[in-house]
C-alpha cells in the first residue's frame, strides 16, 4: 500500500514518538545495579595525590572525601598499582601520613588513624567492638520525601566527613553518645542536627535552598547560574508561563525582562509579535532576536509566516503553535558575553526556549482543563444617533451645501434623508463586543530512575472570536523527552520532539465600528443580506464576515543530543536538530459576500498559499574541565552547521461561479496568478569558548566565532565575532564579609565584544529573474529582472560594551542589579536609490552610518516577608533605552534626509509643529517657520520618537500555606499614533458619513472658540481637511500612549487528596488566571497598545480550571 506524501508526513511524528518509547523502554529496563569496579591499574610519574584520586575515581566510578586541612592532595608522588584493591592502594598511599580509608556505598571516606592504630574495612565498624563506639543509622530527605544520595554529613568540630548511600542511608560510628551532625546537599539549605539518642533512628529533611541566584541559567552552548555568570541572562520559568491564558506564550515575557518590549499589532489569535531587545540596531535588517529551541535556531525566526495578506488582523506567526504548558523556561540573552558565541544571528539577542524533561520517581500524571471568556479590553466611546446625525447637519452648514437625495450631488446625505433617522446600533458593540470562549486541556506522563527519565504531554487549545462569527483558531500539540545516563555517568543522551498543528479562522479586513450608527438593517426581512437602502449601496459588515483567511500551520522540533565523557576532563558532544514547518492558506472573497447593487456578473475568487521551511542542524563539539589550582577551567570548541530550504506557491483563481467550490483551485475557471519560489540558506561557524573560576569569586569568560553564510557573496562570505567578559564576587572577600555583613551577595561585572546580523532576504547580491505569469510574449512565457548584481555589500558589526553591578542582602532575600550597556552598529545596510533609467528602484548597499543603542537597566526582587506558612514575593525592573543616529555620511544629500535626523532615534517623529485649530477660521495651523507659504524640510522639527522613554514591570506574589496569589505588570511611556492620525489616514474625516468618538465633540463652532478638533465637513477635498497629509505628518496626530496593564492575575488552592502512607499522593489543584485585566491610562482613543482603531484591540481573557495530579 502506498501513502500520499500528505498522509507520510503526518506518520513522522507518530513513528518518532513510538521509537522514542521503544527506546526508553529498552533503557529503563537494563539493570540499575551496575557493579563498581574495586581493583584499578596505573603507573604515575611525580602525580599529585589529587590526579591520582581522579584516576582512580575513572576506573572505580568512587568519589573521595577527605579534609583538605589534614591531607595534602597538592604532595606529589611516583607510584605504580597492577590490577590492586582500592583499599590497598590508598592505605600505601596514606598510611605513612598518618591516615586510613574505607568505603561507605560509592564513597572511599579518607580519615585520621587512631592513635593506637585502626583496621579499614568496607563496611563501616559494628558498636560492639567498642563499649564505647556508637553507630549512628540515618536518612537524609527532601521535603518530598525522595532520598538524597551522596549528601555530606559532617560531624561538627571535628573533621570526620560521611556520605549517604544511594537510597540516602548513611551509617557512621561515633564515640559519644551526644554530638551534631551538620548535613548538606547541593542545592538544599545546610541543616544541624543534634544527636541525643544514638540508639534511635535518625531522619534528617533538607529543605531545597531557594536562592535565585543558584537557579540553572541556560546560555549558549551550556548552563551556569546566576551567581556565577559573566554576562547578562534573564530567566522566566515555567511556573510565571502556565499562568498567562493566551496561546501565545511569548506574551508572558511583558514587563518581566528589563530591555525587552513586546508589540502587539491585533488582539486577533495567532498574531505574531514585533520584539525588540535593547531598542533598534539595524535600519532594514530583521531587529529581531535570534529564537532558539531546545537548541535549534528556528528559521522562520519571528518573521510572519503568511504569504496571501498582509493586514495586522490576519497575520500570522510562529509561537502560538508552541504550547506554554511544555515550556520550562524562556532565556533572554543581551549582552557580548552571552550572545557573541552566537555569532552573526546575536546582534539582536537570543530568546532561549528550553521544553520540560522527565524527572526521577515514581511515574507521575498530571492532567488539566480550563475554560474562559475572552473581551476587547479597550473601547471607544462613538456618537449615538442623535449626536452623529447633528454633526452632520452642522457639517452642510459650515459647507453651505443643502441636503440633496441625488448621489453625486455635494450635497448626497442619504443618512439624513433616506435612513431612519430613528435607528440606532451600535456597530462596535455588534462587531467586536462579543464573548470569545477559550478552552486548554492537557495531559502529562513523566517518572523514571535515576539514570532515565521520561516525559510525554499532549495538549488541546480552542479560542473563539469577538466577531460575530463561528471563527475560531484550534491548535493541538504533542512533545515527548528522554533523557538517559550510563551507570558510569560517562555517557548522556537526550531527545526532544516537539509537534503542533494549528488551524486559524481569521477576519481579513478592517473593523467596521465607524459606520453611521444609523446604518442600515443587515438583514431583510426573509432573513437575506440587506445591501441597499433608499438610494445608497451598503457595505454590509456581516456579508464582510464571510471573506474569511484559513491558516493551517504543521511544526516539527526534533533535537537528538549525546555526550561521552572520553577522560575524565574531555568529553565530546553532538547535537542534531530538524525542524520542519508547513503552512497552507486560503483567502476566499464568496460570490455571497458581494453587493449586487455595485458589481455585475459576481464571481468568486480564491487565493491559495503554501510556505514549507525546513532545517537541519549539526553541530559537533568537545568540552574540556580541569580545575588548576584554586580554579576551574572550562575550554568548549565546536561547529555549527544549518541548511534551510524555504519553498513558497501561491494561486488565485477568479471567475468562481459557485461559492462551493472555493476550497479548490480546480474549480476555478481563470488563473489570474500564479508564483513558485525556493530559497537556500546555508550557514557555518566554528566556535570556542574558555571560562576560569578562580575561587568562585574571580570569573574571565572569552568567546569566539567565524560564521560563513550564504546571504553574501562569496567574496564577503565570512566574519569574525567575539567577546571578553569578566565578574568579581567581591563579597566572598574576607575584607567585606567584616565591613558589610548584612551583604550576602555582591558582583561587579562587565563585557565587551562584537557580534553581528546577516538577517537580510538570500540571494540579494545575485541578479535575478521571475517568471511573468499571464504576459506571454508570441505564447512563450517571459522572463523579467528583479535585481542587479550586487557582490559589494557585507556583513553589518554590532560592538557591545555593558558593565553591572548585582548586589544580594540579608543572606539574598533581596536582590538587585544594576546594568548600564552601549550597542554601536556600523556598516549598515541599507537601499540605495538608482537612477529611473537603470529600470531598478535601487540595491542593497552599506553606508556610512552608526547607529548608538544604550541605557540603564535597573531590577529588584525580594522576600519582603518569609516564613514556613507565608510567602510576599514583589519584584520590579524598570529600562531607560535610548536609540541615536551617530553617524551617516552625506545624510542631507541621500534619500533619507527627510526619514532619519543625526543625534536622533532610528524611529524618530520629524514631523511639522502645529499651532492648533485656528480660533477665527477653524482649521488646523501649522508652523510655517521661513514663512514661504509651504512647507518645506527647514519647517520639520523633532517632536520625539515611537522607541518607549522608559518601561518595565512589577510583580507580586503572594503564598500562604496551601493558596497563592500573584499579579504581574507592566507600564510603558511613549508616544503612540492618536485618532486624528487614525481617522485622517483613513479619510474618516468628522463630518462626512463616518461615524466619530465623542472626542470630537470638543470642536470649533463659532469664531473665537478654542477646540481641540476643526469644524465639521463634508468636503474632504475643501479647506478644512485639504492639509490632511500634513496634518498626518504633524505633530497633532501623535499623542501620549503610556500606560500601566495589569498583564496577567493568578490566584490557585491546592488540596491534598490522601495522605495514608498505603495511598498514593493526589493533588488537586483549582485556579483562575486573568490577562489584560485592566489598563490605567490617559490615552482615550482605543487600546494605547496596538494604537489603531480599525485594528482588534488586545483582549481580556479570565479562564478558570482544575490541576489533578497523581504520582
Amino acid at each position: 500500500m502506498q501513502l500520499s506524501r500528505r498522509h507520510a508526513s503526518a506518520l513522522y511524528p507518530m513513528l518518532l514518538f513510538q521509537f522514542s518509547l521503544y527506546l526508553s523502554t529498552a533503557v529503563i529496563a537494563q539493570d540499575r545495579s551496575s557493579p563498581i569496579a574495586m581493583k584499578v591499574t596505573f603507573s604515575v610519574h611525580n602525580t599529585t595525590l589529587h590526579d591520582i584520586f581522579d584516576t582512580i575515581s575513572a576506573q572505580t566510578q568512587l568519589h573521595f572525601f577527605y579534609s583538605h586541612n589534614d591531607l595534602d592532595d597538592q604532595e606529589k608522588y611516583t607510584f605504580r598499582a597492577i590490577n590492586e584493591h582500592v583499599l590497598t592502594v590508598v592505605n600505601r598511599l596514606v598510611n605513612k601520613k598518618g591516615f586510613s580509608c574505607k568505603i561507605e556505598g560509592e564513597n572511599v571516606v579518607i580519615f585520621r588513624s587512631p592513635a593506637a592504630g585502626a583496621q579499614t574495612q568496607e563496611d563501616p565498624p559494628a558498636a560492639a567492638a567498642d563499649p564505647k563506639t556508637y553507630r549512628l543509622r540515618g536518612q537524609v530527605l527532601d521535603s518530598t520525601g525522595t532520598p538524597l544520595p551522596g549528601a555530606t554529613i559532617l560531624i561538627k568540630g571535628t573533621n570526620n566527613r560521611y556520605s549517604t548511600k544511594e537510597d540516602g542511608q548513611f551509617f557512621i560510628p561515633a564515640t559519644t553518645p551526644h554530638l551534631v551532625l551538620k548535613i548538606s546537599y547541593t542545592g538544599f539549605d545546610t541543616e544541624e542536627y543534634p544527636v541525643t539518642d544514638p540508639e534511635k533512628d535518625i531522619s534528617v529533611v533538607l529543605h531545597q535552598h531557594t536562592s535565585p541566584l543558584d537557579e540553572t541559567v541556560i546560555i549558549a552552548y551550556g548552563t551556569t547560574s546566576k551567581r556565577l555568570n559573566t554576562g547578562n541572562v534573564a530567566k522566566v520559568a515555567s511556573n510565571d508561563i502556565e499562568k498567562y491564558p493566551t496561546s501565545n506564550p511569548l506574551l508572558a515575557l511583558q514587563g518581566r525582562v528589563p530591555g525587552l518590549t513586546i508589540y502587539q499589532a491585533s488582539g486577533a489569535p495567532g498574531t505574531p509579535l514585533d520584539i525588540r531587545l535593547r531598542v533598534q540596531n539595524s535600519f532594514l535588517s530583521n531587529n529581531s532576536p535570534l529564537i532558539v529551541v531546545d537548541g535549534i535556531p528556528l528559521p522562520t525566526g519571528n518573521q510572519n509566516i503568511n504569504l496571501l495578506t498582509a493586514h495586522p488582523n490576519s497575520n500570522v506567526g510562529i509561537f502560538s503553535i508552541l504550547n506554554g504548558i511544555d515550556i520550562a523556561s524562556i532565556e533572554v540573552l543581551k549582552d557580548a558575553d552571552a550572545t557573541a558565541i552566537y555569532g552573526s544571528r546575536g546582534g539582536n539577542g537570543v530568546i532561549h526556549i528550553t521544553t520540560k524533561r522527565g524527572t526521577a520517581g515514581k511515574l507521575k500524571l498530571t492532567a488539566d482543563y480550563t475554560m474562559g471568556v475572552s473581551q476587547v479590553s479597550s473601547k471607544l466611546s462613538l456618537l449615538n444617533t442623535p449626536q452623529y446625525l447633528s454633526l452632520r447637519h452642522e457639517a452642510f452648514r459650515n459647507d453651505k451645501l443643502a441636503l440633496s437625495n441625488t448621489p453625486g450631488a455635494p450635497g448626497y446625505a442619504p443618512d439624513i434623508l433616506s435612513w431612519d433617522t430613528t435607528r440606532y446600533t451600535d456597530w462596535q458593540k455588534w462587531q467586536i463586543g462579543g464573548n470569545a470562549p477559550t478552552s486548554r486541556a492537557n495531559l502529562f506522563l513523566s517518572g523514571g530512575n535515576a539514570t532515565t527519565q521520561l516525559m510525554t504531554s499532549l495538549g488541546f487549545y480552542r479560542e473563539g472570536t469577538v466577531l460575530p462569527s463561528d471563527m475560531a483558531y484550534l491548535r493541538g500539540t504533542a512533545s515527548f523527552s528522554l533523557n538517559h545516563r550510563s551507570a558510569d555517568d560517562k555517557f548522556r543522551l537526550g531527545v526532544y520532539a516537539n509537534y503542533g498543528k494549528d488551524r486559524n479562522d481569521m477576519f481579513n479586513n478592517s473593523l467596521s465600528i465607524l459606520l453611521p450608527p444609523n446604518a442600515p438593517k443587515l438583514y431583510n426581512d426573509d432573513n437575506q443580506f440587506n445591501w441597499i437602502e433608499g438610494n445608497e449601496p451598503f457595505k454590509n459588515p456581516a456579508a464582510e464576515l464571510l471573506k474569511t483567511y484559513v491558516h493551517e500551520t504543521e511544526n516539527q522540533i526534533v533535537n537528538l543530543n549525546a555526550e561521552y565523557a572520553i577522560l575524565q576532563d574531555l568529553k565530546v558532544k553532538f547535537n542534531l536538530g530538524y525542524n520542519s514547518l508547513m503552512a497552507n492558506e486560503n483567502l476566499r472573497i464568496p460570490i455571497k459576500s458581494q453587493n449586487p447593487y455595485l458589481t455585475d456578473n459576481i464571481t468568486g475568487t480564491s487565493s491559495f498559499g503554501n510556505n514549507n521551511f525546513k532545517s537541519y542542524l549539526v553541530e559537533p563539539q568537545a568540552e574540556y574541565n580541569r580545575r588548576i589550582n584554586n580554579g576551574e577551567l572550562t575550554i568548549l570548541g565546536g561547529a555549527s552547521f544549518q541548511y534551510t530550504s524555504n519553498y513558497t506557491f501561491t494561486i488565485t483563481g477568479t471567475g468562481y461561479t459557485s461559492d462551493a467550490l472555493l476550497s479548490s483551485i480546480d474549480g476555478a475557471p481563470i488563473i489570474s496568478s500564479k508564483l513558485t519560489n525556493r530559497l537556500e540558506y546555508k550557514y557555518g561557524a566554528v566556535f570556542g569558548r574558555i571560562t576560569y573560576k578562580l575561587r568562585n569569586r574571580y570569573i574571565v569568560n572569552l568567546s569566539g566565532r567565524r560564521d560563513g553564510s550564504s546571504k553574501f557573496s562569496p567574496e564577503h562570505r565570512f566574519s569574525n565575532f567575539g567577546s571578553v567578559g569578566a565578574a568579581w564576587i567581591f563579597s566572598e572577600e574576607p575584607f567585606v564579609k567584616g565591613v558589610l555583613p548584612f551583604l550576602s551577595f555582591g558582583k561587579l561585572r562587565s563585557s565587551i565584544g562584537v557580534t553581528g546580523n546577516d538577517q537580510i532576504a538570500d540571494y540579494k547580491y545575485l541578479d535575478t529573474w521571475s517568471l511573468s505569469f499571464g504576459n506571454p510574449y508570441q505564447n512563450t512565457t517571459t522572463m523579467t529582472p528583479d535585481a542587479l548584481y550586487n557582490p559589494a555589500y557585507t556583513w553589518e558589526r554590532t560592538r557591545k560594551i555593558e558593565a553591572a553591578l548585582e548586589l544580594g542582602f540579608f543572606k539574598d532575600r533581596l536582590l538587585t542589579s544594576f546594568a548600564y550597556f552601549q550597542n554601536r552598529s556600523d556598516n549598515q545596510l541599507l537601499n540605495y536609490a538608482l537612477p529611473i533609467q537603470t529600470g531598478f528602484t535601487g540595491i542593497l548597499k552599506n553606508f556610512d552610518a552608526l547607529v548608538q543603542s544604550s541605557g540603564w537597566e535597573f531590577a529588584i526582587n525580594g522576600d519582603i516577608i518569609k516564613s514556613k506558612s507565608f510567602i510576599f514575593n514583589a519584584a520590579f525592573n524598570i529600562s531607560i533605552p535610548r536609540n541615536k543616529l551617530l553617524r551617516f555620511n552625506n545624510l542631507a544629500n541621500s534619500s533619507y534626509a527627510g526619514t532619519y535626523v543625526i543625534g536622533e532615534s532610528l524611529n524618530v517623529l520629524y514631523k511639522l509643529q502645529s499651532k492648533g485649530v485656528s480660533s477665527d477660521s477653524g482649521v488646523f495651523r501649522l508652523a510655517d517657520a521661513d514663512g514661504n507659504g509651504h512647507y518645506t524640510s527647514a519647517d520639520y522639527k523633532v517632536i520625539g520618537s515611537l522607541d518607549p522613554v522608559y518601561h518595565g514591570g512589577v510583580q507580586l506574589n503572594v503564598q500562604y500555606k496551601r493558596f497563592s496569589f500573584s499579579l504581574a505588570g507592566e507600564f510603558r511611556k511613549q508616544l503612540v499614533p492618536n485618532y486624528l492620525y487614525g481617522t485622517y489616514v483613513n479619510n474618516f474625516f468628522p463630518g462626512t458619513m463616518v461615524n466619530q468618538s465623542d472626542i470630537v465633540l470638543n470642536h470649533w463652532r463659532q469664531k473665537g472658540d478654542n477646540a481641540r478638533y476643526p469644524k465639521y465637513s463634508t468636503k474632504p477635498t475643501g479647506t478644512v481637511y485639504g492639509s490632511r497629509k500634513e496634518i498626518v505628518n504633524s505633530e497633532e496626530a501623535y499623542s501620549d500612549g503610556s500606560f500601566l496593564k495589569c498583564r496577567n492575575v493568578a490566584v490557585s488552592y491546592t488540596l491534598d487528596m490522601h495522605k495514608r502512607k498505603d495511598k498514593r499522593p493526589v493533588q488537586l489543584t483549582i485556579f483562575c488566571n486573568a490577562q489584560n485585566l485592566f489598563t490605567i491610562s490617559r490615552y482615550k482613543e482605543g487600546d494605547p497598545e496596538t494604537a489603531n482603531i480599525l485594528f482588534l484591540p488586545t483582549l481580556r481573557t479570565i479562564a478558570g480550571g482544575i490541576r489533578f495530579s497523581l504520582q
